[in-house]
This record gives structure tokens, C-alpha cells and sequence, in this order.
């Protein structure tokens, strides 16, 4: 299955979403010309996303196979487990594991954020030491500078 099929099947109930913004939009850009090399099993892009939008939006997944790094630039997002709720405050940044039920939605009016697709052993490896990794970037200048790196070069680096 490729990834945007695997995307929509992986809804709980179908997304809230505003006005222009469609179910398919939240992986903008997908790569579909991944290769089946060394590095991309370290770590690879599958999709990526720029978005600011405005409530109402919802979206519920049963699980998605992959690894989720988010980024909120400005307003709140809500990122929520069965045990867990993560509030997505403006310059934080997420890491989680999607392949467990959750729901991604706006908190307020506004929400600009950025987030990624992810896959790879080293995200396993990565993510094994503390689940539902959170940082507030600006105790974080290094972590924001690599972030940059990734946001300009992820079809370059992780392919």
C-alpha cells in the first residue's frame, strides 16, 4: 500500500477539518521516490507538511506506521494518546511514534505548524530511550538549527 492509501485508511472517524482543507492535505508533500538504500533504512522522509490553519481541526487515527515530528511555529496544537496529552505550544517540537490510537487537533483560533512523516531504525533505536519526546526549542538553539537543516534538506539528506 503507498503512503497516502495507508495515510487515509489509518482514520478513526473522519477528520474536522476547515474550509479549503482537505483529508489528503496534512502529508503535502509525499515522497514517492524513495530508494531502497542503506541510509533510508537509518532514517527516511516518507512525507512532510507545512500547514496553518484555523478550527475547526480534528483528525483521529486508529495507528499510522510511522514516526511523526512536529513542529509548532506559532498557536497550540493538541497531540492525545489513551494515557497521554501533549499541549503543542508555539517553538516546541514533538517526536512520536504513530503506530498507536491518537488524535491531532487545534487548540484555539490558529495553529502554524510543521511536521514530518517519518520511518527508520534509527527512530526505533531513538525513541526507545523516552516515548513521547518534547522540547521546547528555545532552551534548544541546536536542536532548532538541525530542525532547519531537515525543513531545507529532507529530500536531499534522507534518501
Amino acid at each position: 500500500m503507498d503512503f497516502l492509501s495507508s495515510f487515509l485508511a489509518s482514520f478513526a472517524k473522519a477528520p474536522v477539518l476547515p474550509s479549503g482543507f482537505t483529508e489528503d492535505m496534512l502529508p503535502e508533500h509525499i515522497y514517492t521516490d524513495l530508494q531502497d538504500a542503506p541510509v533510508s533504512s537509518l532514517l527516511c522522509v516518507q512525507a512532510y507538511g507545512a500547514h496553518s490553519v484555523s478550527a475547526p481541526f480534528i483528525y483521529q487515527f486508529h495507528s499510522f506506521p510511522c514516526y511523526l515530528l512536529i513542529y509548532t511555529q506559532k498557536g497550540i496544537g493538541t497531540l492525545k494518546t489513551a494515557e497521554s496529552s501533549f499541549s503543542l505550544s508555539e517553538e516546541t517540537l514533538m517526536l512520536f511514534d504513530g503506530r498507536q490510537p491518537f488524535s491531532l487537533s487545534i487548540s484555539g483560533n490558529f495553529w502554524k505548524f510543521k511536521i514530518y512523516f517519518c520511518t527508520g531504525s534509527l527512530l526505533d533505536a531513538f525513541y526507545q530511550k523516552k516515548s513521547g519526546m518534547f522540547w521546547e526549542l528555545g532552551s534548544s538553539p541546536e536542536l532548532l538549527h538541525y530542525l532547519h537543516m531537515l525543513d531545507s534538506n529532507n529530500r536531499d539528506f534522507f534518501h
